[in-house]
């Protein structure tokens, strides 16, 4: 169960191929679907955030990619060799802190994920909640909710039903419902932290 984000068609010597990037609970991946190949993958996000994608010419893929560790940087990747170029003016040394990809239950058992960042769990929480509908959050160094820890907060960002990243179906199961089960996915979390 995955998202996908972007497509691009490659016609590269005698092949032609669908290039899928796709997005399974933060776990981004650039893969050939005719070849079965998976060319990159890592944890963290694809910019632009919210409509991630990459460009490919000449068996060269573009994109740009922040996780836990490094604000966005552009990735080139050319047979499967990868080169960075900084494009960031943010301090390197900006404090991190620790990320966790979280599952929990609903109310009705379904399987729920979000993410939690924090100094110290015993830090007060704040929830960040996505816009959407259909949207999701993401796991990067340097975002709007991890302002807040600079002031001593946990941040919690639920992917609450009718979220991306696992999937069409887990995308709609708050169809006719909104506000209701998706919210109470969030109380769950909550509980569950």
């Amino acid at each position: 169960k995955a998202t996908y984000h972007h497509i691009e068609f490659e016609n590269y010597g005698n092949y032609e191929d669908i290039v899928l990037l796709k997005n399974e609970k933060s776990k981004f991946t650039i893969y050939r679907y005719y070849k079965n190949d998976i060319i990159w993958e890592q944890i963290g996000i694809v910019c632009p955030f919210y409509s991630p994608m990459f460009k490919i010419k000449n068996n060269i893929i573009v994109f740009s990619f922040s996780d836990i560790e490094k604000p966005p940087e552009i990735f080139i990747l050319k047979n499967r060799n990868i080169n960075t170029i900084n494009i960031n003016f943010i301090n390197k040394n900006i404090l991190k802190y620790k990320t966790d990809i979280i599952e929990w239950k609903s109310i009705d058992g379904i399987k729920i994920y979000g993410i939690f960042k924090y100094k110290n769990l015993s830090d007060p929480l704040i929830v960040f909640i996505h816009g959407g509908p259909t949207s999701f959050s993401y796991i990067s160094t340097y975002d709007f909710p991890t302002l807040f820890m600079n002031y001593g907060f946990s941040i919690f960002l639920p992917n609450f039903r009718g979220s991306v990243g696992l999937g069409r179906a887990y995308a709609e199961l708050n169809k006719g419902d909104l506000g209701g089960k998706d919210f109470q996915d969030i109380l769950d979390g909550i509980d569950y932290l």
